[in-house]
C-alpha cells in the first residue's frame, strides 16, 4: 500500500504563491464581472469600478521540519550520446529542409525557388551524418574542458549544460551547412569572374539561403532538440520534509524549540499583455505593468 506523500518545503512555499496569485486572478474576473454591470445601469456608468490587488501579503507559518532531502546534481548525456543524436535530427532537418523546398517549387515554380531546391538537393547529398558527429564530438570535449562541465566528472547547473550543448551543436550545424552551401554555388560559378565578384556573389547566396523560414527553423529546431538532450535527469535541490498541520504541531513536544517559524512577504507585481509591430509584422509578449 503507498504511503501518503509527505508534503515538502517547497511545496508549502509553491502552495502560498500560487493560491496568492489565484486570489489576484479571482479577484480581476470579479472586477470585470462588475465592470460589465456597471456598463449596464445608467447611474453607475460614471462610477469607478472596484478593484482588488494584493499588492503586499505578509504570511508567518509555525512547521516542524522532519527530514532533509539532500540535493542531486544533473547527468549530463555523454558527449557520445549527445553528439549521435544531434547527427539525426541534423540529417532529418536537412530532409525537412529538401521537402519544403520541392513543395514550394510545386506552388510557385520561379528561377528561385528551382535554384533554392537544387541547392537544398544537393546540400543533402554531401551532407555527411559520420563526419559531422565526429567533428561535433571534439568541439563538444573542448568547450566542455573549457567551462570545466566534463559530464561524470564536475557537476556544473543545468542551465549552463544545456546552452552550452545547445549553442555549440547549432554553430557545428550552421558551419556544416556553410561549407557545403559554398561549395556547391563555388562549382557552378565560372571561372571568368574576378576574384572580389565571385567571393561577393558567393556570400550573397549563402545568406539568402540562411535567411529563408525553413533553414531558420532547422537552426532553433537542432538547438532545442540538443538542449533538451544535454541532461539525462535534472538537478534536485536540497529540500526538507516539513508538518504544518496544527493537530500535529500541537501535539509534538519539547516546547517551542522544536517549532520552527517561517515568515514570508510576497509582493505583487502585474504582468500585462503588449503587442508591437516589428519587421511588418506584430509580436505580443508579457511585460510589467
Amino acid at each position: 500500500m503507498d504511503k501518503e506523500p509527505r508534503p515538502k518545503f517547497s511545496d508549502i512555499i509553491g502552495g502560498l504563491v500560487s493560491g496568492v496569485a489565484q486570489a489576484r486572478s479571482i479577484a480581476d474576473v470579479e472586477a470585470l464581472r462588475m465592470a460589465h454591470r456597471y456598463r449596464q445601469i445608467e447611474l453607475l456608468k460614471g462610477l469607478p469600478v472596484p478593484r482588488l490587488r494584493l499588492r503586499r501579503v505578509s504570511i508567518s507559518i509555525p512547521m516542524l521540519i522532519s527530514e532533509v532531502m539532500p540535493g542531486k546534481p544533473c547527468t549530463q548525456t555523454t558527449i557520445e550520446e549527445l553528439a549521435a543524436e544531434a547527427g539525426t535530427v541534423a540529417t532529418n532537418a536537412i530532409k525537412v529542409i529538401v521537402k519544403d523546398a520541392q513543395e514550394t517549387l510545386q506552388r510557385n515554380p520561379s528561377d528561385q525557388t528551382k535554384a533554392f531546391s537544387g541547392l537544398a538537393l544537393r546540400v543533402q547529398e554531401i551532407f555527411d551524418a559520420r563526419f559531422f558527429v565526429a567533428s561535433l564530438k571534439k568541439r563538444l570535449a573542448y568547450r566542455y574542458l573549457e567551462l570545466n562541465m566534463i559530464p561524470g566528472a564536475i557537476p556544473a547547473p543545468d542551465t549552463l549544460v544545456r546552452d552550452t550543448a545547445g549553442e555549440v551543436v547549432r554553430d557545428m550545424f550552421h558551419d556544416a551547412l556553410k561549407y557545403i552551401v559554398r561549395r556547391v554555388i563555388t562549382e557552378g560559378r565560372g571561372e571568368d569572374e574576378s576574384e572580389d565578384s565571385r567571393e561577393s556573389e558567393i556570400e550573397q547566396q549563402t545568406s539568402d539561403f540562411f535567411d529563408r523560414r525553413i533553414v531558420r527553423w532547422a537552426m532553433e529546431k537542432i538547438r532545442d532538440e540538443a538542449e533538451s538532450a544535454a541532461i539525462k535527469e535534472p538537478t534536485v535541490p536540497p529540500d526538507f520534509y516539513v508538518s504544518v498541520d496544527t493537530e500535529t504541531i500541537k501535539n509534538a513536544g519539547g516546547g517551542p524549540d522544536t517549532v520552527t517559524r517561517f515568515n514570508m512577504t510576497l509582493l505583487e507585481e502585474g504582468l500585462e499583455w503588449v503587442t508591437e509591430s516589428r519587421d511588418g509584422g506584430e509580436t505580443t509578449k508579457l511585460m510589467q505593468e
